[in-house]
């Protein structure tokens, strides 16, 4: 036994030498590809790199997704949260993220928490392999399909909307090689050969605008889609709050109000605007009528900052199209154009 003992000097150039015979035939260390289980809320595949726990309290990231700007995802890393990461199955040729950034249910809870200041965006490539689906949600096994771009985000409880700078060109051009490396991947981990595809998009808190009282970053809301093919194909009330369906998606949550029992008055011929009316839960308040008017998909109601409609509490009255353009109609008999 004594003469075939090697040492640990020995045994590591051994291995080199097996490595280098390998890189002198051209052959390469297979792709490895990043295991994690995703959740599933009403369609969104979703994961979250950590979350604030507190008794009573949900700060889930399921929260971003259902239409109500006064929840809010929570990250539960100690100190400002930067570094950590939200991930979302994104539409491909993904150009468009509407957003609520911070604690928004108040003033005070917005100034009081963190607040995302920069973003560090890194589209994936995403592979389930047939079977491998959960009661919370799907497998994916991941691997970045493009370097890490920086957005901005505004300091605000308004609804923002930005726009994107996905390379999608770039991504298209390695979904080949990406998918030949995961199905060898999948034949050595012993994966079954059926998958399903999909692409991700990480969010990396990069900076954050700091609370005056907590050292905890939020979000509220968050929807990212492709804006020129965003195809809805049903809007609805029920239970108080307003639904969508996108075209090949689960129905989504677009609006609700903990405040406000919501129905429909009227829905755009393309179902890309709606005019929602609410009665007040308040006692007090159950006499009104709040009128809200929403551009779909956007999480939050639609303001004309320019006209003077919204000032006077005009009340909206339905849709009309006049020469290929759309616009909204006032019960006072003006109109406004809608883009």
């Amino acid at each position: 036994m004594k003469g075939v003992f090697m040492g640990r000097r020995g045994f590591v150039v051994v291995m080199i030498m097996v490595a280098l015979t390998g890189a002198l035939r051209g052959e390469e260390a297979p792709m490895t590809f990043l295991s994690r289980t995703f959740s599933d809320y009403m369609g969104e595949i979703y994961r979250a790199s950590s979350t604030l726990e507190e008794p009573g309290q949900d700060y889930r990231m399921q929260n971003l997704f259902d239409g109500y700007a006064g929840s809010s995802w929570v990250e539960g890393k100690e100190g400002s949260g930067a570094g950590e990461t939200i991930t979302m199955i994104i539409p491909h040729g993904a150009d468009t993220m509407a957003l609520i950034n911070g604690f928004a249910r108040s003033p005070a809870l917005f100034s009081k928490n963190n607040r995302v200041k920069e973003l560090t965006l890194t589209v994936e490539r995403g592979y389930t392999p047939s079977g491998y689906v959960t009661e919370q949600g799907p497998l994916l096994l991941t691997r970045p399909a493009s370097e890490p771009l920086s957005l901005k985000i505004k300091d605000t409880r308004e609804l923002q909307v930005l726009q994107l700078s996905l390379p999608w060109d770039e991504i298209d051009g390695k979904r080949e090689t990406l998918d030949r490396a995961f199905e060898a991947f999948s034949m050595i981990k012993g994966y079954p050969k059926a998958y399903e595809s999909c692409y991700l998009l990480e969010l990396k808190i990069s900076a954050v605008y700091s609370g005056s009282q907590w050292d905890d970053t939020c979000l509220s809301e968050i929807r990212i889609f492709h804006e020129k093919t965003m195809e809805i194909t049903s809007v609805e009330a029920r239970n108080g709050m307003i639904y969508y369906r996108r075209k090949g998606a689960p129905e989504k949550i677009l609006y609700r109000d903990p405040s406000l029992i919501l129905d429909l008055l009227e829905v755009s011929p393309d179902r890309r605007w709606c005019i929602a009316y609410g009665q007040y839960i308040d006692p007090e308040r159950m006499k009104e009528t709040a009128y809200l008017i929403f551009h779909l998909p956007y999480p939050a109601p639609w303001r004309d900052r320019g006209d003077a409609h919204n000032e006077e509490k005009t009340v909206p009255s339905g849709f009309s199209e006049h020469d290929g353009k759309l616009f909204l109609e006032w019960a006072d008999g003006t109109r406004s154009e809608l883009d």
